[in-house]
């Protein structure tokens, strides 16, 4: 039978039937094997339990090793044993007591496994043997797309479905009472492993994507802390990392006094990131942030602020700690890489001036190619409280084309804008209209979207500055249904639009 014969009649089997008939005879499972090692294993997600970790070595060791290009570490974990309210009734129901002592060893044997470390030597085995990896993820959630076994079907961790059969429990990512504690926060615990394991391998295979891509929690600014004792294991990783993803939140970006005797927000993140120096994708979400994400604005500045080799920035200002009076030295705060070699960035759901982000663009736009914005909110500055209408997209828009960026591609999706930052929470959102029946402008923009008018705009081609007239002239804002004060004058005039000196108030902005 044609091989292209098989192919079409198991695209309609389930992952069981597919498997079942992989063992009706050699001659099939070797014709089958190739298609259904890159279906399942190219990309494949474990958890930090013995037997998924050992299962992912056995892999690695087998002849699948070279399909598997995308590892995901899940937060998965069995149920602790104290949050287990199902005790047995009593010894007349045998059923429940095994349950119960199943429930009792998996979680037992789970501590037993991150606290003796075991988890990061079977992870760094069997990075070792892997020589097509090239993405390393950290998730908690299952992924969809498991068409075989329906609509609900999910790519789970590697030994969920075994853990759920035996304990009646669906195995769960994150336990809020316990994840309270940083002792017990598998995110921090799975980056650092992550980390820690690439480090010990990074001489056996080009160093892969990092990608840490949350739905129900963030990363917790413990995960950023590299102890000095760990600094020669893990710098080295974060210097070479090409594309770094990372879900923020308010936890993320604690409050630490610097050595200019300021506040900064982040100092950990921004320890690890001035270190990135090799990254050509950067990723930032900043999911669980304030409404308002005023947690992210010291961040944000620190990454727009272009590096001198002679002025280390207002937060980096030397002091004398014994004129001072200080006992310890405050710590100081790098210098934002250049990131050179950065060809894509992503930031999404945030808030932020729009100077702020105009800078930011602004710093890398030697490099980059790539720009994706998602659920942003852009703001006025709070002197510019009280102004006429205006489309502060539109004014991002031409203010970034009138820097002759050499943007390839720009992702808009969900934005939204407020004029009145100081009056409490407001968004406008912010649409592309679109001609029914166009979906194509011959500057290259792509539209998914409704007949009338779309949330999402994908631009591809190689004249941004013609193609941004297209974008301003599509913007639609959802103004609200009150007047504001048309007789303020607005700070936006029309110069102003097309000027390329947006970042000197951003310059200028007290932190």
């Amino acid at each position: 039978m044609p091989w292209e014969v098989i192919r079409h009649i198991t695209s309609y089997l389930t992952t069981t039937e597919l498997g079942n008939l992989r063992r009706v005879c050699q001659h099939l499972e070797k014709t089958l094997f190739s298609s259904f090692a890159t279906e399942f294993f190219t990309k494949r997600q474990f958890m930090r339990t013995e037997f998924s970790l050992q299962t992912l070595l056995e892999i690695s060791l087998s002849r699948l090793a070279p399909y598997l290009t995308y590892l995901i570490i899940s937060t998965s974990r069995p149920l602790p044993i104290a949050l287990y309210n199902r005790l047995p009734s009593g010894p007349s129901n045998p059923h429940e007591l095994r349950r119960y002592n199943k429930v009792y060893e998996e979680s037992v044997n789970h501590n037993t496994l991150i606290n003796s470390g075991h988890d990061l030597e079977l992870l760094a085995q069997a990075l070792q043997n892997l020589p097509n990896l090239d993405t390393v993820g950290l998730r908690d959630f299952d992924g969809s797309g498991r068409y075989r076994d329906g609509e609900t079907g999910r790519w789970r961790s590697y030994g969920a479905e075994t853990y759920s059969k035996e304990t009646g429990i669906n195995i769960s990512q994150v336990f809020p009472r316990l994840d309270a504690e940083p002792q017990s926060d598998p995110v921090s615990q799975i980056f650092l492993i992550i980390l820690r394991a690439l480090g010990t391998t990074r001489d056996l295979h080009q160093q892969p994507r990092l990608e840490v891509i949350l739905r129900k929690s963030h990363v917790p600014e413990q995960a950023f802390n590299v102890p000095r004792f760990l600094e020669p294991v893990i710098s080295p990783v974060i210097e070479n990392l090409r594309t770094l993803f990372l879900d923020l939140g308010h936890e993320s970006l604690q409050p630490l006094f610097i050595n200019d005797s300021k506040r900064f927000m982040g100092y950990p993140l921004a320890k690890l990131l001035s270190k990135a120096s090799s990254l050509e994708h950067l990723r930032l979400n900043f999911r669980a942030c304030t409404p308002r994400c005023e947690e992210a604005n010291d961040i944000l500045l620190w990454l727009a602020r272009v590096p001198t080799d002679d002025n280390p920035g207002p937060f980096a200002a030397d002091i004398d700690m014994a004129d001072a009076g200080c006992e310890t030295e405050l710590p100081t705060l790098p210098q934002a890489s250049k990131f050179p070699n950065l060809k894509q960035l992503d930031i999404g759901m945030l808030t932020i001036q729009l100077p702020l982000l105009v800078s930011l663009v602004t710093k890398y736009g030697e490099s980059l190619r790539e720009l994706s914005l998602h659920k942003v909110k852009l703001i006025n500055k709070p002197q510019y409280q009280y102004i006429a209408k205006s489309s502060l997209w539109a004014i991002f828009l031409a203010r970034i084309a009138n820097l002759n960026a050499k943007l390839s591609s720009l992702n808009l999706s969900d934005l939204s804008q407020d004029l009145k930052p100081s009056h409490g929470y407001h968004k406008n959102n912010v649409f592309f209209a679109r001609r029914t029946g166009q979906s194509e402008t011959p500057s290259g923009m792509t539209t998914t979207a409704t007949a009338t008018r779309t949330s999402r705009k994908n631009w591809t081609g190689n004249d941004f500055k013609r193609a941004s007239k297209d974008l301003i002239n599509s913007l639609i804002v959802d103004w609200p249904e009150e007047p504001l004060d048309d007789d303020s004058e607005s700070p936006y005039s029309e110069d102003e639009m097309e000027s390329d000196e947006g970042s000197e108030d951003f310059d200028s902005d007290e932190d």
